[in-house]
């Protein structure tokens, strides 16, 4: 049975796929344990349920003629019986532990609304193969580095830069690239792959 950490992690893991956070290789991973591993696939199902059902209610609080409601059927209740017996306000007591159930699971299970309302930016992958590995001085200033899901015998690396970013790197990387140099698709964001093949020293 995982911990309450290891819970926490997969929660994470489902609401960052429902919510389309996950790169393309994160993302093609986990679509692969949904096939493979049935236990997995169904603890996603019902948590991604129980989000959907969630974001559709959205928050309600409790009318506040329900209280009072509830205290007039008390004292007509209380009425019918003998001065003398003291009875219990069940009904209230039931009502508190509903809406404690229902702001607990509001709280704990519904994410925060995101600092800013615009929609989020996902970037444009684009693959480049090259023929010789990547300089150093190339990998450190633009930021790249190898991505957590690379095939073992192949030597890859990943950047998410801007266009700009994204057109120096293209620049620099034209005399090692495999074929014809790709043109930058539209689009101000960019996850940009580079493929070059069996791993080997890299260039000094």
């Amino acid at each position: 049975m995982p911990s309450d950490i290891e819970r926490e992690a997969i929660e994470e893991l489902f609401l960052s796929y429902i919510d389309g956070d996950l790169d393309e290789a994160a993302r093609a991973a986990f679509e692969e344990r949904t096939r493979t591993d049935g236990q997995f696939r169904q603890e996603f199902e019902r948590y991604r349920r129980t989000v959907d059902l969630l974001r559709s209610v959205g928050p309600a609080p409790a009318p506040e003629s329900l209280l009072r409601s509830v205290q007039r059927r008390l004292a007509r209740r209380a009425l019918r019986d003998t001065p003398l017996q003291v009875r219990f306000p069940y009904e209230l007591l039931a009502f508190v532990f509903i809406l404690a159930g229902i702001l607990y699971v509001f709280f704990t299970m519904v994410p925060e609304p995101p600092s800013n309302v615009g929609p989020r930016e996902h970037p444009v992958l684009l693959t480049v193969e090259l023929a010789a590995p990547v300089p150093d001085s190339i990998v450190a200033r633009f930021g790249l580095e190898a991505p957590p899901e690379a095939p073992a015998a192949q030597r890859q690396l990943y950047g998410r830069l801007s266009r700009e970013q994204a057109l120096a790197l293209l620049r620099e990387l034209t005399p090692i690239v495999r074929g014809t140099p790709p043109k930058l698709p539209a689009g101000d964001l960019f996850g940009i792959l580079l493929d070059f093949g069996p791993l080997g020293p890299l260039v000094p």
